[in-house]
């Protein structure tokens, strides 16, 4: 470790309590890494790392996730039928009330899987949707 390499403290805690205080090294370059650390020990940290990255974004394809109230509203209004629409034509409020009520929104198609964006999805240039 070069005399550069800036040293944090991080309290390290249990069950809510701290039980001590860590120096960590935060390496500028790859080059002050390989000094200070033995290839086998890098190797091993970069792949165990890179497994749980990994995986944690195989698992992120398979949750789900809820809708906003903002989003159904609109799905909603998208599954409105003519004679809807013209029923709340200029009232804002029963439009929302119609597009939110159980029977519009048991019409609307649901996904049966919404895949989330990890962060690292977005590192590796993946398009992130809200």
């Amino acid at each position: 470790m070069s005399d550069e390499t800036p040293i944090i403290s991080k309290d390290v805690k249990l069950d809510s309590v701290v039980v001590d205080t860590v120096n960590i090294p935060v390496y500028a370059t790859v080059n002050d890494l390989i000094a200070s650390e033995d290839d086998t020990r890098i190797l091993s940290c970069f792949n165990n790392g890179n497994k749980i990255r990994i995986m944690g974004n195989a698992r992120a394809k398979h949750v789900v996730k809820p809708l906003s109230q903002a989003k159904k509203m609109w799905a909603g209004v998208a599954a409105l039928t003519i004679e809807e629409l013209q029923s709340v034509a200029g009232n804002e409020d029963a439009m929302k009330e119609l597009a939110l009520s159980d029977d519009v929104q048991s019409r609307i198609e649901q996904p049966e899987e919404v895949a989330t964006n990890s962060s690292s999805d977005a590192l590796e240039g993946a398009e992130t949707t809200e």
